[in-house]
C-alpha cells in the first residue's frame, strides 16, 4: 500500500501539471482515517479551487474552518467559494467571522471588500482596498488599525470591530477608544456581562469618561440592575451635557426607565 504522504506527493505533482483528474484519483486512492485528516483535505481544498469546482470546496473549506479555524486558509476559501456561487452576503458573513479570528489577513479584508463592492456598498469597497493597499509595518501601526476601529463601528460588523478594539485597548491602554469600541462590540453582540467587565476595568483608567460610564450604564440596566444604571447614567450625564437626550430614548435603558416609572 503506498503511504499517505506520498500518494499527496504524487497527486501535488499532478496538480502542478494542470492534470487535475490524476491528482483526484491519488487522492481518492487514500484509504481510512487519512481522508479526513487535514492535509488530505488541504489539499482536496486547493484542487477544488484550482479546478474552480465551488460547491465542492465550499463543502471542503467550510470543514476545515471548523476543524481547524486557527488557520486562515479554510476561511478564506469558504467565502471565496461563498462569492463565487453568488452568495454574496453568506460570503461578506464568513469574511467577517474569520477577521474576528485573523485580523492581519489581508486576504479576507479584501474578500470582504470585494463583497461590500458586488453589493454596490462602493465606500466600503473603497475604504477596504484602500487599507489594504497599506504594506510593512505600518499595517499594524496604531493610525491603521484606529481607522479599522472607526470603519467597523460605523458598519456595525461587530466581530471585526471586537478584534480591532480588543488588540487597541491592549496596546495604547491610555487612550480610551479602544475599550470603548470594544466593550460596546461586546453588547451588541450580546456579551453583556463581558461588556460590563470591560467597561468597569476601563474606568479604573479612564473614571472620567462619559462614554464608558453610560456604557456600563447601559449594561447594567440590560441585566436588571437598575439602580446601578441610574447612577452610571447620572456619572455619564454630569460628564457630558448631550448624553441627557441620548438617554432618554435609548433601547439599552429601556429597564431602567421602566423601574423609574414604576416608582
Amino acid at each position: 500500500m503506498i503511504p499517505t504522504k506520498t500518494r499527496l506527493q504524487y497527486a501535488n505533482g499532478y496538480l502542478e501539471l494542470g492534470m487535475i483528474n490524476e491528482a483526484s484519483e491519488e487522492i481518492e486512492s487514500i484509504v481510512g482515517e487519512d481522508r479526513m485528516s487535514l492535509a488530505v483535505m488541504s489539499f482536496r481544498m486547493k484542487m477544488y479551487r484550482q479546478a474552480e469546482y465551488w460547491p465542492a470546496l465550499e463543502a471542503v473549506s467550510k470543514h476545515i474552518a471548523k476543524m481547524a479555524p486557527r488557520k486562515p486558509d479554510g476561511w478564506i476559501n469558504y467565502a471565496h467559494a461563498l462569492k463565487e456561487m453568488g452568495k454574496i452576503e453568506d460570503a461578506k458573513e464568513v469574511a467577517s467571522k474569520a477577521l474576528a479570528r485573523h485580523p492581519n489577513t489581508a486576504s479576507l479584508w479584501f474578500s470582504l471588500g470585494r463583497c461590500y463592492s458586488l453589493l454596490g456598498e462602493t465606500k466600503e469597497a473603497s475604504e477596504h482596498v484602500k487599507i489594504e493597499s497599506i504594506v510593512g509595518e505600518d499595517r499594524m501601526s496604531l493610525a491603521v488599525m484606529s481607522f479599522r476601529m472607526k470603519m467597523y463601528r460605523q458598519a456595525e460588523y461587530w466581530p471585526a470591530l471586537g478584534a480591532v478594539s480588543k488588540h487597541i485597548a491592549k496596546r495604547a491602554p491610555r487612550k480610551p477608544d479602544g475599550w470603548i469600541n470594544y466593550a460596546h462590540t461586546l453588547k451588541e453582540m450580546g456579551k453583556i456581562e463581558n461588556a460590563k467587565e470591560v467597561a468597569s476595568k476601563a474606568l479604573k483608567r479612564h473614571p472620567n469618561n462619559a462614554s464608558l460610564w453610560f456604557s456600563l450604564g447601559c449594561c447594567c440596566s440590560l441585566l436588571g440592575e437598575t439602580k446601578e444604571a441610574s447612577d452610571h447614567v447620572k456619572k455619564a450625564t454630569q460628564l457630558d451635557k448631550t448624553l441627557q437626550k441620548a438617554s432618554v430614548d435609548h433601547p439599552d435603558l429601556d429597564n431602567l426607565w421602566k423601574s423609574i416609572a414604576s416608582i
